[in-house]
């Protein structure tokens, strides 16, 4: 590739893998033109492409280079709302001064506002908040950059909290939370004599408690945690933080009684963080369950509980019923290279639970097995509602793990696993 066909690569890099339309729309040239000055060597580029063809490629990268993508927006935008929904879980409430990211993405939607008339990119939090809770794409007004519709019809803010959807988008293109949490507990675990069952006890305790009334009591009635008080303290400051003071008498907190997340009274209704149908059913039908405040509790931090405890409620739930089935269980071997390993008779699974709303995301993150693909069976393992709000979940997932060439990967539903878990009795 000559310098020509990289500096054009650049300057429309938002264009995902239409850049060289945009390019030769903006150049006032056709495309079989623009091929042939891409593929011009570098000792003849000169002679091949005109000089004011030059400048004006000069002028448009210097031009972009100067203005923010509208990928970049869609970032600050995800992570001014992370950043203060984490402010208002550590507080209770929104105060001044805004998070920066939130200010940064108001200076940049201005700046875009002011570039095109096509353009009303929200610059204030009141507007902001009013069309996060729309799809995106009824109020961003260029999505070229989501070019396989990752984002297009998600919402910022879902039940008056932010969504799954804009925790990912706040991770672009940083390493997501979820990994450096991982690295963060593995690194800690690896030096210790029983580090697996530390990282096993550690996984539990904020999957089956997100919401803790007091730490310390949990801590010295946790033989493994005694032993290791320095560490736990660490763990303490990454994964959890204090509940403010509810600002309503008695000072109760309310929880979903499956996922023991909090529930939010929202719209005349009780909400959990799941966005599985049957939980929130279950949830209206038994009413939150509701414990006193402390000054000693403590809640996981909300990227944890998006990555690790919602799911984490089907993956101890398929550990559970698999050993009331008869069938040898491991919960994250080998410091979590799957997240469940089930044997019976000849038959051995490796199960990875994912709650990724969407296909084509979880399509470009998921790893693979790591080595169990000699001698188990290995799946990807959504709940239920995922394949029913999409029924093309599974054919989507599968279509762009061949695009990206990546292996082919199976996925069941969790009633199917429990199908062959129980089944199997």
């Amino acid at each position: 590739m000559n310098t020509f066909a990289r500096e054009l690569e650049s300057t429309f890099a938002e264009s995902g893998r239409r850049w060289k339309s945009a390019a030769a729309g903006a150049l006032g040239i056709s495309r079989p033109t623009l091929y042939r000055y891409l593929k011009a060597e570098e000792d003849v580029l000169p002679l091949v492409v005109p000089a004011d063809l030059l400048d004006r490629v000069r002028q448009l990268a210097g031009r972009r280079k100067l203005l923010p993508l509208a990928r970049d927006l869609a970032v600050f935008y995800a992570r001014g709302l992370t950043a203060l929904q984490e402010l208002m879980d550590a507080r209770g409430f929104i105060s001044a001064p805004y998070p920066d990211d939130l200010l940064r993405a108001f200076s940049v939607a201005s700046a875009l506002n002011a570039h095109s008339k096509h353009s009303s990119y929200p610059d204030n939090l009141a507007s902001l908040l009013d069309c996060s809770v729309k799809p995106l794409h009824e109020w961003f007004s260029d999505l070229d950059w989501d070019e396989v519709g990752d984002y297009t019809t998600a919402r910022l803010i879902r039940y008056g909290g932010i969504s799954a959807e804009c925790a990912v988008l706040a991770s672009v293109p940083r390493d997501i939370h979820e990994h450096e949490g991982y690295e963060f507990l593995i690194n800690r675990c690896r030096p210790m004599p029983d580090g697996q069952q530390f990282y096993v006890a550690w996984r539990r305790l904020l999957i089956e408690t997100p919401v803790i009334e007091s730490f310390g009591e949990v801590v010295r009635n946790q033989r493994t945690f005694v032993k290791y008080l320095e560490t736990v303290t660490e763990l303490d400051h990454h994964f959890l933080e204090r509940i403010p003071r509810p600002a309503v008498s008695p000072g109760t907190i309310s929880l979903c009684p499956l996922t023991r997340t909090r529930a939010t009274f929202f719209q005349n209704q009780w909400i959990s963080e799941s966005r599985d149908p049957d939980i929130q059913i279950e949830l209206k039908r038994r009413g939150p369950v509701e414990f006193q405040w402390t000054p000693d509790a403590r809640q996981v931090k909300r990227i944890f509980r998006q990555f690790w405890v919602l799911p984490g409620y089907y993956e101890l739930e398929l550990h559970r019923r698999a050993l009331a089935a008869g069938w040898q269980a491991e919960l994250w071997p080998r410091f979590d290279t799957v997240d469940l390993v089930l044997s019976k008779g000849d038959m051995a699974l490796a199960l990875d639970v994912k709650d990724h709303i969407n296909s084509f995301v979880l399509a470009k993150r998921f790893e693979g097995f790591r080595g169990y693909e000699k001698d188990h069976q290995c799946l990807v393992v959504v709940p239920d509602y995922l394949t029913q709000i999409d029924t093309r979940y599974r054919a989507r997932f599968s279509a762009v793990r061949r695009s990206h060439g990546k292996s082919p990967v199976e996925i069941k539903t969790y009633s199917e696993i429990l199908q062959t878990i129980e089944g199997e009795q």
